[in-house]
């Protein structure tokens, strides 16, 4: 329906016409007898010309527009969704359920062909179909919810007023289709087909496995197997690593779809990333076997990190060093005091430092260096040595001054020299935790930054750049000292534990309400900073799982710091894929933030798949990094192939729309929610430059004629 109406944008428009209307009353009552008299046809010419005048002037002045009104009706308009995803493949009583569809869809096709309906298909997204045709399974992954929203944000666009889903109702990936249903906001009609009764099928639903475990151990793998056999039955169940069979099991599964919870325990015999892969067998006929297999990834790290603990003379630094090193497990400790007087102790000076995972020394005076020095400095030239350096006051006056000159502690050619006084700790508050004050409390700054001052002895240090401080001694002045710092360098990683006694802190820290070391904290991570955390690398570019189902998103997470852990955000990260057929995928890892890159291809082809990444920095690339991961065939769209008609007619009951089922040959009615939209159009019937230059015109005429004819 469509209407006219004029409107007036000047809110005293009647005045104006009012006088409008006077003036030419006023202009025919004026030419109505003219001095000299005039022929009728000229009166009738000026009087015509002021008039318009009049009006065009009247009619700038009320500012008028012409309002054009259209209603029109919506929700006109029917959208098909057609489910294609991998299960509509499978076949029910020997006929796919994607055939069974085409057979209804005939009567449908006249409607597309009228516009009456708009064709979907969907499974992890929609398309947009230009007939009715079923088209073939492509998908691993049915997202019903997901599709619905997708198709309400359409209701405009397309005019559509009602939708009908034709589906399994399986729905194992997005949103929640009920939910979505519900906030649609339209009819939702609903054609089910596929067999509600459970298939015969045995699968191992999932498998949980420890990321990391030492070698020595055992890795236990928990698995849970169900089966939807009408029977109990016997199935094999058969682990792998790699290739190569590990051991066999008979397990019993209970019938009716009721999990069986199964635990394998593997020792951990070597080290390194290992995958292992569960397959489960059995010889009753199964109509789908993709779901009998999974796989799992496991870290073995090494079982005992050997160290060397090296005192100076007998003090309660070193007591209390070695009974923190001593009581974790995971540590082989060897040690070396020197005692008092003839019964000194002097160990050979190549006593295999090279054999250990890392050193100790605590002290670092004459007596260390005089057997150690050389040692020390032809491993800190080869990048081999990882040490930790508990400083004292005689660390300066001894041949370790010059060893720690040569690693960057007295720039600007500062020396060194020995400091006394009472200070207190200060942790430096940072975004991302130091590798050293991990794993500690959220408050654990504040309790180190809380403590009383105590007596101490150190070394006066000035660091270069590359040096990183994680926690400094500060006097009640204000001034600060470096207290605990790192730095890696040309492959060598060095702590410094500068001055003593530390361990009187951890006293204070230990007490009733707090009984945890937090000293015991820090010392265990500078021994995994300086091995196992040595082993984790700066750069590191891999999948977020080596494993994936098919149809999962793969994901590629990359994290890059300098080698004294601190992120680059400037980074590029490209990958570049190469599957087994043979073509390449190039994509680029986007910054997050402290360090972090995240990206992806997204699904893959099932089979196995090499990377390589590439890191650059300013343009040149300075580091190449390298792996595999394993897309297996199965998925999350073949874990229950039982259809879900309860879904649709819960969805189609919410909202108004109605079901059916296949078996019924459905044709309609479905409903539709219609309404309508008023549409209003404006169109200016004025214009100024116009408005004045036609009445510049008559005026001009008009005054011509009058001036020729002698008029006042």
């Amino acid at each position: 329906m469509q209407d006219w109406s004029l409107e007036f944008g000047n809110g005293s428009y009647p005045y104006f016409l009012l006088i409008g209307i006077a003036l030419i009353v006023m202009v025919g009552a004026y030419y109505r007898k003219t001095v000299p008299e005039l022929p009728s046809s000229l009166k009738l010419f000026l009087f015509v010309f002021r008039t318009l005048s009049i009006i065009l002037i009247v009619l700038f002045l009320c500012l008028p527009t012409l309002v054009v009104t259209n209603e029109r009706v919506t929700g006109q308009k029917l959208a098909v969704l057609i489910d294609n995803s991998g299960s509509m493949g499978f076949s029910d009583d020997g006929v796919s359920r994607s055939r069974q569809l085409q057979s209804i869809f005939n009567e449908f096709e006249s409607g597309v062909s009228a516009g009456n309906l708009i064709a979907f298909s969907f499974s992890d997204s929609i398309t947009r179909l230009p007939s009715m045709a079923v088209p073939p399974p492509d998908s691993n992954l049915t997202a019903l919810g997901d599709a619905i929203r997708e198709i309400a944000t359409l209701q405009n666009s397309f005019d559509i007023g009602g939708m009908l889903v034709v589906s399994d109702g399986i729905s194992n990936y997005g949103s929640d289709p009920s939910y979505e249903a519900m906030r649609a906001g339209i009819p939702i009609s609903a054609i089910a087909l596929g067999d509600t009764i459970p298939m015969p099928d045995i699968s191992i639903e999932d498998v949980k496995a420890p990321e990391v475990v030492y070698r020595g151990e055992q890795i236990d793998f928990d698995l849970t197997l169900k089966s939807d056999m009408q029977n109990d039955i016997q199935a094999e169940l058969e682990t792998y690593s790699g290739k190569k069979r590990l051991r066999s099991q008979t397990v019993l599964l209970p019938r009716g779809g009721a999990a069986k919870d199964v635990r394998i325990s593997i020792p951990a015999d070597s080290i390194g990333r290992f995958n292992y892969r569960f397959d489960l067998r059995s010889n009753f006929p199964e109509h789908l076997t993709n779901n009998n297999s999974k796989a799992a990834s496991v870290q073995i790290l090494k079982d005992k990190l050997k160290i060397f603990l090296i005192g100076e003379t007998p003090n309660w630094e070193f007591s209390f060093m070695k009974r923190i090193l001593s009581s974790n497990n995971k540590y082989s400790i060897s040690s070396y005091l020197p005692g008092k007087g003839s019964k000194k102790i002097l160990l050979p000076a190549d006593e295999g430092f090279n054999e250990y995972d890392c050193i100790f020394l605590v002290g670092c005076g004459n007596e260390t260096y005089s057997r150690y020095g050389s040692v020390i400095s032809n491993l800190i030239g080869a990048g081999k040595l990882n040490v930790m350096m508990g400083l004292s006051t005689a660390s300066a006056k001894s041949g370790f001054g010059a060893i720690l000159k040569g690693i960057g502690l007295s720039s600007g050619g500062n020396d060194l020299v020995s400091v006394k006084g009472e200070f207190s700790p200060q942790v430096h508050n940072k975004t991302i935790p130091d590798p050293l004050l991990r794993p500690l409390l959220e408050n654990s700054a504040s309790d180190f930054s809380n403590l009383p001052p105590i007596l101490f002895r150190f070394v006066g240090l000035h660091p270069e750049s590359d040096w990183e401080v994680v926690m400094n001694s500060r006097a009640g002045d204000g001034t600060e000292e470096p207290l605990l710092l790192k730095r890696a360098m040309n492959g060598n990683r060095v702590v410094i534990l500068n001055g003593g006694p530390i361990w009187r802190w951890d006293f204070y820290m230990n007490r009733a309400d707090k009984p945890d070391s937090r000293y015991k904290f820090i010392i265990e991570n500078i021994v995994t900073w300086l091995t196992v955390g040595g082993q984790i690398r700066p750069i590191e570019v891999s999948t977020d799982k080596p494993i994936y189902n098919s149809g999962d998103r793969v994901r590629f997470k990359g994290r890059i710091l300098d080698d004294n852990y601190r992120p680059i955000n400037e980074a590029g990260v490209v990958v570049k894929l190469a599957g087994k057929y043979g073509n390449e995928i190039v994509f680029e890892l986007q910054n997050t933030k402290d360090g972090n890159y995240e990206g992806g291809p997204g699904r893959l082809f099932s089979g196995e798949y090499i990377y390589q990444a590439y890191v650059t920095v300013s343009g040149d690339t300075i580091k190449t990094l390298g792996g595999s991961f394993d897309v297996d065939e199965f998925s999350e769209e073949y874990r229950s192939l039982t259809a879900n008609r309860k879904l649709l007619r819960e969805i189609t009951s919410n909202t108004g729309g109605v079901y059916f089922d296949v078996e019924k040959n459905p044709r309609g009615p479905f409903p539709l929610r219609k309404g309508s939209i008023v549409e209003k159009a404006a169109l200016n019937i004025y214009s100024l430059p116009a408005a004045l230059a036609i009445v510049l015109i008559l005026l001009a005429i008009e005054w011509a004629v009058r001036k020729k004819r002698q008029l006042p």
